[in-house]
């Protein structure tokens, strides 16, 4: 009830930054389009090889592109898409929340820079961050999609910002692989059938800012929401077994926010072979080190997009939130992919076009009925 209530709070306060900002109108540049992606790391890793094609198309090509994003993705974006990005715009989203200066600074700049078109192709849009955005632009040509079919978010977009656009693309009522939601959106903005088939990195030009290793497996052991976390001993005993069997090196990488989780694991393990980069290594050095590891361990978090994207093979354990939407990988993207759930889900993965929709929009169900032997059994596949 808190939250619904400091939500509305928070509209209500948009709204009279809103009409403060727009008093006076900008003057529209021609050729000057704002792309919106405020979501995770993730969520960018699935959407970005699209700003390249938009730079390309015939509808964009003579467009100046600025991004507004997510600024916990920054690296990521300015090393490998500078090239299709004349601007960014960067938002950190708890202080567009919760500072009401700092929402205006960012809406005022957005109204100002007077966008001819306003794009914002994120499919669980929001009311309080891509909507508000789109609004307060003073763009003729605002786009977006008809979005989620969650209940809990439909019907206030119904109500309170489907109207702050000028076209809403359709959205598939399936339950798409977010890749192919993304590509969805993008054929319907352009008009035709687009040839790409996966997401990837160009890495050739990526420079480490920490040594090499030798032969490596990466774990990851944190995330952003505690139910897709797997215990910390789990995870230990997994690395114990790499540690015993192989001759392999382990790194453990995540965010500033993970760390201690992380120097837990590599105090418990107390091998020369371990190594704590968490906190310490950029996005885009998490890029390569993925690309050159012999695996991935990790819970469902953006690294497992990024194997996905460089080709390395990875071990996901998931508690099968959002089931056929952000896992598991359809084979045709990426076959060496393998995921391992509780066993509700297992029970029922070969028969899961019709139960997928149980888990499409959450999953309450604990990670930690998961054990360490299961995840052993899938690694061991890959390091033979």
């Amino acid at each position: 009830m808190f939250i619904i209530l400091k939500n509305i709070i928070n509209f209500l306060i948009y709204l009279i930054i809103d009409s403060f900002v727009c008093i006076k109108k900008a003057e529209t540049r021609g050729g000057n389009l704002l792309l919106i992606r405020l979501d995770s790391i993730g969520d960018y890793v699935l959407f970005r090889n699209f700003i390249e094609i938009v730079k390309k198309s015939d509808e964009y090509k003579n467009c100046s592109i600025t991004l507004c994003g997510n600024i916990s993705w920054r690296n990521l974006a300015e090393t490998f898409d500078s090239a299709f990005v004349d601007e960014f715009i960067w938002i950190d989203r708890k202080k567009f929340y919760g500072n009401i200066l700092y929402k205006y600074r960012i809406l005022k700049k957005i109204h100002n820079a007077g966008f001819e078109s306003v794009i914002d192709p994120t499919y669980t849009r929001e009311i309080l961050y891509g909507d508000s955005i789109v609004k307060t632009s003073c763009a003729a040509e605002k786009i977006g999609c008809t979005a989620s079919l969650d209940k809990h978010a439909k019907w206030k977009r119904n109500l309170l910002s489907d109207d702050y656009y000028t076209t809403l693309l359709p959205s598939s009522t399936k339950n798409l692989f977010e890749f192919y939601r993304n590509k969805e959106f993008f054929e319907n903005l352009l008009k035709q059938k687009l040839q790409i088939t996966k997401p990837y990195f160009e890495t050739k030009n990526v420079q480490l800012e920490k040594v090499t290793y030798d032969k490596y497996v990466i774990i990851v052991p944190g995330a952003n929401d505690k139910k897709r976390i797997w215990n910390v001993n789990s995870f230990i005993s997994v690395a114990e077994f790499i540690l015993n069997k192989s001759d392999y090196n382990i790194l453990i990488t995540g965010s500033s926010t993970e760390t201690e989780i992380a120097e837990h694991i590599s105090h418990k393990l107390n091998s020369s072979k371990v190594y704590n980069l968490a906190g310490n290594i950029s996005l885009s050095s998490l890029v390569k080190y993925i690309e050159d590891a012999k695996l991935l361990i990790s819970n469902e978090t953006s690294s497992v997009h990024i194997a996905a994207a460089v080709n390395t093979p990875f071990v996901c354990i998931s508690n099968g939130n959002h089931l056929g939407r952000f896992n598991p990988y359809p084979k045709e993207i990426f076959d060496d992919a393998f995921y391992v759930y509780p066993p509700q889900i297992k029970g029922m993965i070969n028969n899961f076009d019709n139960e997928e929709n149980k888990f499409r929009f959450s999953s309450e169900l604990n990670i930690n009925d998961i054990t360490p032997a299961e995840v052993i059994r899938e690694i061991s596949k890959i390091l033979k």
